[in-house]
């Protein structure tokens, strides 16, 4: 065997472990590609639970959510971009926004009631032209009761359409097996 003869072989087996490098290579990519998508889609589980959690809460409770209950959203809410595309993540952040808004606004529903109650048995006490005033205040307390009464009602019924947009668009994002 001469000297060229025996380069061809050795170069004929560097192409084989070459070759066989590049398809372990490839495989090993595949792998870490699978192993990193179930490691984010770790994170994706927790943010669906969470979501899961506040919007029975909102579901179940809807005429008084609990602040601390939306405020435990937070976290999830501020990191959702991390975890799912930008357009889904800013519906969830728009869920935990109304949330927290609806929080407010049932708290100052809740003021409003007890501050008509208030002033309705205050009209008891009164006679003449103070309980035409007084009648003037109970009317004008109403009103705002009502206006904001109003917009309780409408952002429940927003929040709560967006909750099940959200619900049935991360059950198809994060599902693993599709069948």
């Amino acid at each position: 065997m001469d000297a060229d003869g025996g380069a061809n072989i050795i170069a004929g087996v560097a192409l084989l472990v070459s070759i066989a490098s590049a398809v372990y290579a490839w495989k090993s990519a595949a792998e870490a590609r699978v192993a990193n998508q179930i490691s984010i889609h770790e994170y994706q589980k927790h943010l669906y639970e969470a979501f899961v959690k506040l919007n029975e809460h909102l579901i179940k409770e809807q005429h008084k959510l609990d602040r601390d209950k939306v405020k435990d959203f937070e976290p999830y809410a501020r990191t959702a971009v991390l975890y799912v595309d930008s357009f889904l993540a800013r519906k969830v952040i728009d869920f935990y926004n109304d949330c927290l808004e609806l929080v407010t606004l049932q708290t100052n529903r809740s003021f409003a009631l007890k501050a008509l109650r208030d002033l309705q048995d205050d009209l008891i006490e009164r006679e003449g032209e103070s309980m035409d005033r007084h009648l003037e205040k109970i009317s004008s307390t109403h009103r705002a009761f009502e206006l904001l009464d109003g917009d309780v009602h409408v952002r429940e019924g927003k929040t709560a359409m967006l909750g099940r947009s959200i619900d049935a668009e991360l059950m198809k994002k994060l599902k693993i097996v599709q069948t």
